[in-house]
């Protein structure tokens, strides 16, 4: 409590207070804010030091605020941007305000909603439709942590009465919102055109992403920034391209960070966007309005850059349809689906023959049951659609997943020449080069099941491969497969089982070999069972032997070459070879009846003994790609 002592003519407190913010801080603060008659302590709120006062004269604030002659009990609050001030002294407490968290966003939606719904029962509802939303689309769900991008949404959502029907849609509302909006809304008075600030950010955001270090474009929750000095420099040149006077460079680079907040400080002189969806999805501007094509196709699997890219080829605009039928024939379904994500706005036939061909991966796996009856029946793109498939049936261009896709396409075509000609020439493939290993099991009644548990099973005459199918005999199907397989770390040689593949895969492998996968039936019988004999946990006996398998217990901790243990006595009775450990090995049966999810049996190098015995069951999704997952092939 301070009281101005009149006798010796001693300044109040609020008095020096006020001098110090206004004169020597140049803070343009009311002095009737400060002037109070009594005050027991005082809590001092300097809200957003890092966009009032210049990185300069940073060190004075801190000193002239740890100089105030506060109050017992007193304290000052200072608030900024992350890495924008530093605390002046080890006393100084730091604290960051996290994220809003899954309860806190719709509690955030729904008090905002309270205050602008005129009727007050629209709030409840209005809150659950865009936390659903939100829900629906995890990119801008990541956004909504962010208290000042939430805030932008849910004022999208409450002028649309939904959110925008693409992720793209939403980003160009939310961009024009913080650059031009909600200043015109306020009657603040603008130099520079949206049509320039849009232009020149997407510039700079695309610098910032085209010269960052792989590792730190990787990492999405990593900011990308720029000096300050690099950005003035790219906004003096921009403004000499377009002919604009160089005063406005300043009052621009000013604008962008504390009126619209799309770009911010982050400690000393750099400077990021408020948000990395917003610099990608500006760097994706500058692709699409400014590089083309080709820029765009230089940048795929790039680490860090495929949400870019996706929102550079949906802004394409003449170039859109051919740029995706390009990555279509060269076999990169998943990136096209990507695209189609971002902004669905696609000729139907287009829409759904992505999404066909992207039905056995893990990004697909919603469009396992589509066909295509309609577009099929339709003459009009039936040329384009039969391009597409001649491309991913070139055997330079094949990749397994889409391959396999294009196989159930083009048999739902048959009729068509050039259709027959496809399907007739890749499944006779195999005839000329592959070279059978297969031990035969006779017909009869085989138990089935864990110790104590069997049941009989009868079974035709069947032949089963000795060993899993390995890299080398895999990539006589996909050669393009090789050179990322040199590189493995975990099954690099010709001889070693191929790993990688989903069940889709696996199947199309063994019908192009003019197999297919074996039954759950078959499969534990030819590792466990031998006409006469009881049936054995593993495929040498009852107890288990970590020299005769390559399971976690004793293993290299990668694969090996098959047949590696078969001089340890680790084949089974049948001579198959691998049947525990190495590799878990897809089935073609079913977990349950309309499960979608398939039977692997045998184990691997990453599991230990109890899930390499025979009768073990594991299931998965069929678009799971693992680094232990591979096959072996069956013929009745």
């Amino acid at each position: 409590y301070y009281q101005e002592d009149r006798a010796n003519h001693q300044p109040d407190f609020w008095t020096c207070l006020h001098h110090r913010l206004q004169q020597d801080l140049h803070l343009r603060l009311p002095f009737g804010f400060f002037h109070r008659q009594k005050a027991r302590g005082v809590v001092i709120l300097l809200d957003g030091l890092d966009e009032v006062i210049p990185q300069h004269d940073r060190d004075a604030v801190e000193k002239a605020i740890a100089a105030l002659p506060l109050p017992r009990g007193s304290a000052i609050i200072l608030s900024s941007r992350p890495h924008g001030y530093a605390p002046p002294a080890p006393a100084a407490r730091k604290f960051e305000i996290v994220e809003f968290d899954a309860e806190e966003i719709p509690a955030f939606i729904e008090k905002w909603r309270q205050v602008r719904d005129r009727n007050p029962g629209e709030t409840g509802r209005g809150t659950r439709d865009l936390w659903k939303a939100l829900e629906q689309q995890p990119p801008v769900r990541r956004m909504a942590g962010n208290a000042l991008l939430l805030t932008m949404i849910v004022r999208v959502h409450f002028w649309l009465g939904e959110l925008p029907d693409s992720r793209l849609r939403l980003y160009e509302v939310a961009a024009k919102s913080l650059v031009h909006d909600w200043s015109a809304t306020a009657g603040l008075p603008d130099a520079t055109s949206l049509t320039d600030k849009l232009d020149f950010l997407s510039s700079l955001a695309f610098s910032m992403q085209d010269e960052a270090p792989a590792g730190k474009l990787g990492d999405p929750k990593h900011t990308l920034q720029l000096p300050i000095t690099r950005i003035r420099e790219q906004l003096e040149a921009y403004l000499k391209r377009r002919g604009l006077p160089a005063g406005n460079l300043d009052p621009l680079l000013e604008r962008l960070q504390v009126r619209d907040a799309i770009l911010a400080n982050y400690g000393g002189e750099s400077f990021g966007f408020i948000h990395r969806s917003f610099q990608e999805y500006f760097a994706a501007r500058h692709l699409a309005h400014k590089l083309g094509v080709r820029r765009i196709r230089e940048r795929l699997h790039r680490d860090g850059w495929d949400e870019t890219l996706h929102m550079a080829v949906a802004l394409l605009q003449s170039e859109r349809r051919e740029c995706l039928l390009g990555l279509l024939r060269d076999s990169e379904v998943e990136f096209a689906l990507g695209c189609l994500r971002v902004s669905d706005g696609e000729d139907a036939w287009l829409r759904d023959l992505i999404r066909f061909l992207a039905k056995c991966t893990w990004a697909g796996r919603e469009y396992r049951g589509l066909t295509l009856e309609g577009c099929l029946n339709d003459p009009e793109p039936r040329g384009e659609i039969i391009d597409v498939l001649e491309h991913l049936f070139d055997r330079d261009r094949r990749q397994g997943r889409a391959l396999a896709a294009a196989v159930d396409l083009a048999e739902a075509m048959r009729g068509e020449a050039a259709i027959d000609r496809l399907l007739e020439s890749f499944f006779s493939e195999a005839g000329g080069c592959f070279v059978e290993d297969m031990a035969a099991i006779p017909a009869g009644e085989y138990e089935y099941g864990e110790p104590g548990k069997t049941v009989p099973v009868v079974l035709g005459a069947y032949r089963i491969d000795r060993h899993p199918v390995t890299n080398a005999e895999f990539e006589m199907m996909i050669p393009s497969r090789k050179a990322a397989r040199l590189q493995d770390a975990f099954s690099s040689a010709d001889d070693e089982p191929v790993i990688y593949v989903n069940w889709y895969e696996a199947a199309l492998f063994a019908r192009w070999r003019g197999a297919r996968l074996p039954t759950e039936n078959e499969w534990e019988v030819a590792a466990s069972c031998f006409p006469g004999q009881p049936k054995t946990v593993y495929p040498w006996g009852d107890t288990f032997d970590s020299a005769k398998c390559n399971t976690w217990e004793a293993g290299p901790r990668r694969t090996t070459p098959v047949g590696a243990y078969s001089a340890k006595d680790g084949d089974s009775r049948f001579g198959c070879q691998d049947m525990a450990g190495n590799v878990w090995e897809w089935t073609g049966g079913e977990y349950a009846p309309g499960s979608w999810m398939f039977v692997l049996r045998g184990g691997s190098w990453v599991d230990v003994r109890d899930d390499a015995a025979c009768a073990n069951r594991f299931h998965f999704d069929p678009d799971i790609l693992n680094v232990n997952f591979g096959f072996r092939c069956s013929r009745t």
